[in-house]
């Protein structure tokens, strides 16, 4: 159920930015929402990373979040609810 979850979002986000909408959300991008916002904000992500390095030099706030965060969040190490998904490496 965790990977049609997965896909599922993907799906979603996909026919969003199809359609000319954005992936955003009231209380801002989670760790589910992130892999479809890097893929619309591709052309972005080198300059955001620059001015977070420069503001947040030891990456102490929200670091492995956004930006940075895991392409497949189903899988991931370091989230704070480490989900566990059966066949999963």
């Amino acid at each position: 159920m965790w990977r049609a979850a997965g896909r599922a979002v993907a799906e979603v986000y996909e026919f969003v930015r199809s359609v000319g909408g954005t992936t955003s959300a009231e209380h801002g991008i989670g760790i589910s929402k992130a892999p479809s916002w890097k893929i619309e904000r591709a052309d972005s992500l080198d300059m955001m990373r620059t001015i977070k390095k420069a503001l947040d030099p030891n990456n102490i706030l929200n670091p492995h979040k956004l930006m940075d965060a895991p392409d497949d969040w189903l899988t991931a190490t370091r989230l704070r609810y480490p989900v566990k998904v059966k066949g999963a490496r």
